[in-house]
């Protein structure tokens, strides 16, 4: 998706929650994958992150979110044409692209088994993000005072 991204970027202790290819609260038409990351985890290694990140090509925009009470960092990647044919859930890998997935998850990992696995043909992406937490913006009624 990115060669910013490093294996130690979509781990637990970097503070990634979850990966999406859809937000509800921002519906768009374009082939998006939504990478978010708990914001409220501080190290050196989510400020390298962030810093790569948010220099990187392939990121259209990112934006903070509160889910669950929580700050959420949303990185909104754009997709290359060659990943955007996964969108259809077929799979077909291309030799360099398996070795990419080798390279990126390793031998063992159970999704380079199942991707470069012949069997398993058809993957579905739909993944949609949780809803934004309500918070009011401005209530009329307990301000006194004109309004121009």
């Amino acid at each position: 998706m990115d060669e910013s991204l490093a294996f130690g970027d979509i781990s637990p202790t970097s503070g990634f929650v979850d990966s999406y290819t859809s937000d509800p609260d921002r519906p768009s038409s374009e082939n998006v994958v939504y990478l978010t990351y708990d914001d409220s985890i501080r190290t050196d290694d989510t400020k390298r992150r962030a810093a790569r990140l948010t220099k990187s090509k392939n990121v259209k925009y990112t934006y903070v979110k509160m889910i669950d009470n929580k700050p959420i960092m949303v990185y909104k990647f754009y997709i290359k044409p060659e990943i955007r044919k996964l969108f259809s859930g077929h799979v077909e890998l291309t030799p360099e692209q398996v070795t990419r997935v080798f390279e990126f998850w390793g031998f063992a990992s159970d999704v380079s088994k199942y991707l470069c696995d012949n069997k398993n043909k058809y993957v579905g992406v739909e993944h949609n993000m949780p809803l934004e937490d309500y918070v009011p913006r401005f209530d009329i009624e307990t301000k006194k005072g004109i309004t121009i």
